[in-house]
């Protein structure tokens, strides 16, 4: 697996990118990583991960900055891993989700998301758009 990243800060934008081949990688960053496995991809292809908490599509609903993982919408042999540290000692991880979409101005769903201590992780079978929220109620509220 390979390890590596450039990282740049542009503002509160973090941009950090590295290689992905067939080995798989992981991206990581402040409270994110992306974890490729071996198989996911057949090519090998840079992927950057674009922190920022400027996104004004959902500014109101976050609890952490959104990471866009691109190129988004790059779909995955084998699913990757995503997780997030909540970094809040005010907010309880057990009330939150991840949520995805494969591009901005598409819909957000909420990810089937295990939480571990202050660490939220999912996997996803597309690159994307991610952040941490509340999670929804059954009802269609939001918890």
């Amino acid at each position: 697996m390979l390890w590596g990243c450039g990282v740049s800060n542009l503002g509160s934008d973090e941009t950090s990118e590295t290689t992905v081949d067939v080995r798989g990688a992981a991206l990581s960053q402040s409270q994110f990583l992306l974890t490729v496995p071996p198989g996911a991809l057949r090519a090998s292809q840079k992927v950057t991960v674009v922190t920022t908490s400027h996104d004004d599509e959902t500014r109101d609903v976050r609890v952490t900055p959104l990471f866009d993982v691109r190129p988004n919408g790059l779909d995955l042999d084998v699913p990757a891993f995503i997780d997030v540290e909540i970094d809040d000692p005010s907010i309880d991880p057990s009330e939150m989700a991840l949520f995805w979409s494969p591009a901005s101005g598409h819909q957000y769903q909420e990810l089937e998301t295990s939480v571990d201590g202050r660490k939220l992780s999912a996997s996803v079978s597309r690159l994307g758009r991610t952040y941490g929220g509340y999670r929804h109620r059954t009802d269609g509220g939001i918890s």
